[in-house]
């Protein structure tokens, strides 16, 4: 009775350390990234995106440059009457300060997440946010990210190809609030002091992981 008992529960650890360096194993994309970015210490690309308020959306398309843990600039190229305006967003709750004209398209005051502060919680995400799940998604590999936000918690996924951001969706957990394009993406830069993080998870105090 003790040989029957001891055989599974060898195939039971077996499995586990099996799953557990499958996991492992299916980080490597986020954390090869992770790294890379942290290491060049600043990033550029641009974003077409959507913001959906429930009764209505609005699309822009913007060209944006980003520190991880620092500040994110981006320009307005769309819509017309907003091209050239250009902002900065820093800080833990995502503040959005225009350089010369305030967008004057909608008052994004009152909305869960300014669609300008995109970019930098997509940067704060890749750099920091806690890696939650990876797997694939056709030929492309969706990561989902944790990322507190406003006393909140976002999931924020991005789809990768190789290791190229092509997409990325902001959630609530329970509505997409921003789903944006990705394209243009370059690593640059100097070096950042700041150690990428190299397990399944980020500097996200109170999140699942820390």
């Amino acid at each position: 009775m003790r040989l029957r008992t001891a055989v599974p529960m060898t195939l039971l650890l077996l499995l586990l350390l099996c799953a557990c360096g499958a996991a492992k194993e299916s980080a490597q994309t986020p954390i090869r990234f992770r790294t890379g970015l942290m290491e060049a210490g600043a990033c550029g690309f641009s974003l077409s995106l959507r913001a959906d308020y429930g009764d209505y959306v609005r699309d822009f398309k913007l060209n944006c440059e980003s520190t991880p843990g620092g500040k994110t600039m981006l320009t307005v190229v769309e819509p017309e009457i907003a091209g050239g305006i250009t902002a900065s967003v820093e800080g833990g709750d995502a503040h959005v300060s225009y350089d010369d004209t305030i967008l004057a398209v909608e008052d994004f005051s009152s909305r869960p997440i300014s669609p300008m502060a995109a970019p930098y919680l997509l940067t704060s995400a890749w750099s920091e946010g806690y890696i939650d799940s990876v797997g694939m998604d056709g030929e492309n590999e969706e990561v989902h990210y944790l990322l507190g936000y406003g006393g909140k918690e976002l999931e924020i996924i991005t789809w990768f190809s190789g290791e190229l951001p092509l997409r990325a969706e902001i959630t609530d957990g329970t509505n997409t609030l921003i789903s944006c394009e990705i394209s243009n993406f370059t690593k640059e830069g100097g070096t950042n002091e700041q150690a990428a993080e190299t397990d399944l998870g980020g500097n996200q105090s109170g999140l699942p992981g820390t």
